[in-house]
């Protein structure tokens, strides 16, 4: 009996080693395996510890609160239904009909470098090998609109005091190149070699009106961005430096490494780490939906929100939900670490439409430094679909645990629109998405 037990034993053993590895060898990466957590789930500052199988590492620092900011007694989670948010239409056909030709190139230095991608998500179903490279080119190419605008943005920073410093900027984001768009080229004709312009500029206060960051990035994913700046005082624009990409952006916690919602680096000077694929926290469906205002000039709503006692947190009615996480780290390659401000950062990427829900950035010691959380909501893009996060209609948070203050940047005004509901003057290349377009600013 026993030694038909073992037979049995090393059978199923055999079995099971058998199907592990045919399942490596398909390149795919299972979900982990994890106890359900039902909707209506209320997590605390009391209970939280028995769900942090289902929490970042940026949402436990603000349950565990040994930090300076921390969340307020009663700020909580409660779980609610899953968001679904269908690709638009358009990006979805594109993914469809060129994502099949799609590779990558791997470099000597470890950096990737895209091949053959046209528009829509170069990789739909990521697999090995270079899976965690492939996810970042996901997160890179995600959708965004044609163009873009944000007519007020609050940005808030705060000291370790809560003293708080307000700044109001406005953006013009256009996506020049890989456009899914109905209706409308892939490449735009008059924007030459650029494949991505943000156009953000400061209204408030008075002493930096006008001041004004332009990102100019190029459909050549291995150039450098080009970073411009219009300062008013000299009434001209300056391009900035490379090493300019660490300093603090328009005097946030944030650096231009960390534009582009959350992710700017250059994945051909980076490398990919896949570290999960689990479920995870995370907030999709901020509520009141838009184009209802969640304004944070007003003091009702800052309180609502909790950011004056502590870090801003989605109040009720808001609900988290569980998604499909790709967690995965970046890291800059060895030859490019000189100088840089980031030893790696760890990034939470929901699997649905590949946009970031939150992450950690470590300093070049390997210490954690900064986290950044982002709270999101739904918004059309014009032509019959939603979207999120391409720039706006959510909130942004940055911490600084180490120099002990924050950046909340608010984009729920109701002053964002996309592609056809946007000023026809606002889509003018020349003048949003070129060096020369600042010369016009203070005329």
């Amino acid at each position: 009996m026993l030694r038909r037990l073992s037979g049995f034993i090393l059978v199923l053993v055999l079995s099971l080693v058998g199907a592990t590895l045919a399942f490596a060898d398909s390149g795919e990466i299972p979900m982990e395996k994890q106890p359900p957590l039902p909707e209506g789930t209320v997590i605390t500052t009391q209970n939280w510890q028995q769900y942090k199988d289902y929490m970042p590492l940026w949402m436990e620092i603000l349950f565990e609160g040994n930090y300076a900011f921390k969340l307020a007694p009663d700020q909580q989670i409660v779980v609610g239904p899953p968001t679904k948010k269908p690709f638009p239409k358009e990006y979805a056909k594109n993914t469809e009909q060129y994502s099949g030709q799609v590779g990558l190139r791997v470099q000597p230095d470890g950096g990737t470098v895209i091949q053959n991608y046209t528009a829509g998500l170069p990789f739909p179903h990521p697999t090995n090998p270079n899976i965690a490279d492939k996810l970042l080119w996901n997160l890179w190419y995600r959708y965004l609109p044609r163009v873009e605008i944000n007519k007020v943005i609050n940005s808030l920073l705060i000291d370790k005091f809560h003293q708080m410093f307000r700044q109001v900027v406005w953006n013009d984001y256009m996506r020049l190149a890989h456009v899914s768009e109905p209706g409308l080229p892939i490449t735009t004709p008059d924007a030459k070699d650029v494949e991505l312009g943000l156009y953000l500029e400061v209204t408030e206060p008075e002493q930096s009106k006008y001041t004004v960051s332009l990102i100019m990035y190029f459909i050549d994913p291995t150039r450098i961005q080009e970073i411009w700046s219009f300062v008013p005082s000299l009434r001209r624009p300056l391009r900035l430096s490379a090493s300019a990409r660490c300093a603090p952006a328009a005097g946030t916690d944030g650096t231009t490494e960390d534009q582009k919602s959350g992710f700017n680096m250059l994945l051909s000077e980076t490398t990919g780490t896949l570290v999960a694929h689990k479920m995870t926290l995370m907030m999709n469906s901020l509520q009141p939906a838009y184009p209802i205002p969640i304004n944070f000039q007003d003091s009702n709503t800052l309180q609502l929100w909790g950011v004056p006692k502590g870090i801003p947190w989605p109040p009720a009615p808001s609900k988290w939900e569980l998604g499909e996480t790709w967690v995965v780290e970046g890291r800059r390659v060895p030859e490019k670490l000189a100088g840089y401000c980031y030893s790696n950062r760890r990034m939470y990427v929901d699997a649905q439409d590949f946009h970031l829900s939150g992450e950690e950035m470590y300093d070049m010691g390997g210490k954690l430094w900064k986290t950044l959380g982002l709270y999101a909501r739904l918004h059309p893009n014009s032509y019959g679909d939603q979207f999120e996060t391409g720039s706006g209609n959510y909130v942004i948070s940055i911490l600084d645990l180490q120099g002990q203050h924050q950046s909340v940047t608010e984009e729920l005004n109701g002053t964002n629109y996309a592609n056809k509901d946007v000023d026809p003057a606002l889509w003018s290349v020349a003048r949003y998405s070129s060096p020369t377009g600042l010369l016009e600013i203070m005329k």
